[in-house]
């Protein structure tokens, strides 16, 4: 969406509620965690994506937030944990699709989510969901990056097959484990050189509200 106010209408319509007015801004200080590292185990951060997460605490700390340095519990093995869950949810979303009209990578991709798709447990059965509920209930939220670098040139997985294509993507992803752990998140633009950098706020289970609150804040401070 354009605005924090267009993703707030859309969440109420996504809920069946009566779409409100745009997102109030915080009415008191809250404790925000931040974390300028990568999810994936051994991958790092572009110094444009480290800077543009430090850039935002600063913001935020400047508007009278409590800004805590994390690391948040994230799995070594967590590309394990998700990728039998994303293979399946990509065979769900072929399921009826002409074959001929798809990629054939995308095709690959989907015979194989259909046979994880037969053992895979829901992503609420992994124990990080659990330990990722508890862990967040310490914040008002979390500040991550969204990918590890900026945004990828068109054509950046020409040719590949699927395997190298996942571990790639697997690498760029910081909202995987969020996915995982089912907590409500949000990606917002901050100003960078170039193209904007993708920022993610992550909060508890039902706190959309405060995910909100802070990306209006955020797109009043830097329109």
């Amino acid at each position: 969406a354009r605005t924090t106010g267009d993703v707030a209408v859309a969440l109420a319509v996504l809920t069946g509620t009566a779409a409100g007015a745009a997102p109030a801004l915080p009415d008191h200080p809250l404790r925000i965690a931040y974390s300028a590292t990568a999810a994936a185990f051994g991958a790092r951060l572009d110094p444009l994506v480290r800077a543009a997460v430090e850039d935002t605490a600063a913001a935020l700390r400047q508007a009278g937030h409590q800004l805590v340095p994390a690391r948040p519990p994230i799995p070594a093995n967590l590309g394990l944990r998700f990728m039998p869950r994303w293979l399946a949810g990509i065979a769900q979303d072929v399921t009826g699709l002409p074959a001929e009209a798809l990629e054939q990578r995308t095709v690959k991709m989907a015979r194989r989510g259909q046979r994880a798709a037969r053992t895979v447990k829901p992503a609420s059965a992994d124990p990080f969901a659990a330990r990722a509920a508890r862990w967040i209930s310490g914040f008002d939220a979390l500040i991550t990056p969204t990918l590890t670098r900026p945004a990828l040139p068109i054509g950046t997985w020409a040719g590949k097959t699927w395997f190298p294509a996942a571990l790639s993507t697997g690498n760029w992803l910081c909202t995987t484990p969020w996915n995982l752990a089912g907590l409500p998140a949000i990606s917002i633009p901050a100003p960078a050189s170039g193209l904007p950098v993708g920022i993610q706020v992550v909060a508890p289970a039902g706190r959309e509200n405060v995910i909100l609150s802070i990306a209006a804040q955020l797109e009043r401070l830097r329109p």
